[in-house]
């Protein structure tokens, strides 16, 4: 119970002990509060707070503050109220009791770690043609139960932030970005069980390092029709499709699913599931992206195409089988540059580069 007195809460979802031992010495614990709580109820005169269903919002109602861990009045399914416009840090930190979740279309700020560890399964962000913005914050759902997450038509969520759905291994459907994102952020859905990745047409976010990091159940990850970069799919290893939608101005793909810039001139991308032992550069090839064969065991040897001008930073770094690396020559290729690590903790024993390198 909330009384009319009651100015100012502070909740973290911890509480603080302190224990006298050993005369005047003062051990201090920090451990759960109980997450038997199922209801805060406020005095209606209260000038700060109020409660719906026992869960705790400012008095204006425009920011959800707190729903307890174990609040059952809602019946497992949340539809945020209209007036909502801040779902506030942790509200729903552990929350056991609710199932499903629906954010409306009016323009919603849900605040860092809101949903983190809780129960949630089903995400529905809705859309409509008057949408306002909709921001997710830095691990918004964090080894969160999510299993379905639906953006509908229209609606206009901006930000994904850091790692928002970071470790969520519970998802058994597909995310596809909506064109309204602009931004997935660091580590985003790294480590998470999504089996399938793609965009909507005009979907274009740029997004942070590691965004699928340790992906280990991600099979198929398809280039939207205005997708302008990659991902790092590091610890992808369950990958076995990399798709690029028809279209698409800035790639191109070849049988074996690397990808290209769209004239073939720059190498962005090596699906680590290919089993070769042996791989060939075309001689269109200009440039090999930074990274793009890093820790690929089943490489054993590489044959260079004569237009080969640039090998970025750890490109065949950690190749860890790669014994033999040949460079063809007789193209236009002038020069050569070999960027840093490039070839660091592989088997090779020499490297004999042709005589147009630089650096």
């Amino acid at each position: 119970e909330i009384t009319n007195a009651i100015t100012d809460i502070f909740y973290t979802g911890y509480v603080k002990e302190e224990i006298a031992t050993g005369g005047n010495k003062v051990t201090t614990v920090i451990k759960r509060a109980p997450n038997s709580l199922q209801s805060i109820n406020v005095d209606a005169a209260n000038p700060d707070y109020k409660s719906i269903n026992g869960i705790l919002y400012n008095k204006s109602g425009d920011t959800l503050l707190y729903c307890p861990e174990a609040n059952a009045a809602t019946g497992g399914t949340l539809n945020l109220p209209a007036d909502v416009r801040t779902i506030a840090n942790g509200a729903f930190m552990h929350n056991t009791a609710i199932k499903t979740v629906s954010i409306h279309a009016l323009g919603v700020n849900i605040g860092e770690i809101a949903f983190y560890a809780s129960a949630v399964e089903n995400v529905t962000f809705a859309g409509s043609n008057t949408a306002q913005p909709v921001v997710l914050g830095e691990y918004a759902f964090r080894e969160s139960n999510v299993k379905k997450l639906t953006f509908a038509e229209n609606c206009k969520v901006t930000e994904i932030g850091d790692g928002a759905f970071f470790d969520c291994k519970s998802f058994s459907s597909e995310v596809k970005i909506p064109a309204s994102v602009a931004t997935i952020g660091d580590r985003a859905f790294a480590c998470s069980a999504i089996t399938k990745f793609s965009y909507a047409d005009e979907a274009a976010p740029t997004f942070g390092d590691y965004m699928l990091y340790g992906c280990t159940s991600l099979v198929s990850y398809e280039v939207g029709a205005k997708g302008t970069g990659l991902p790092n799919f590091e610890g992808c290893t369950g990958l076995t499709e990399i798709k690029i939608s028809d279209g698409n101005p800035n790639f191109s793909t070849d049988d074996l699913s690397v990808i290209y810039n769209k004239d073939k001139t720059k190498l962005l991308s090596y699906p680590a599931f290919r089993n070769e032992t042996e791989y060939t550069v075309i001689d269109s090839v200009k440039e090999i992206g930074a990274g793009v064969f890093k820790g690929n065991s089943k490489l054993q040897s590489v044959i260079f195409g004569t237009g080969l001008e640039i090998i970025g930073n750890e490109a065949f770094s950690e190749c860890s089988n790669l014994t033999s690396v040949t460079f063809n020559e007789g193209g236009a290729a002038t020069t050569l540059a070999i960027g840093e690590r490039a070839f660091y903790y592989t088997a090779l024993t020499a490297l004999v580069t042709p005589a147009r390198t630089e650096s």
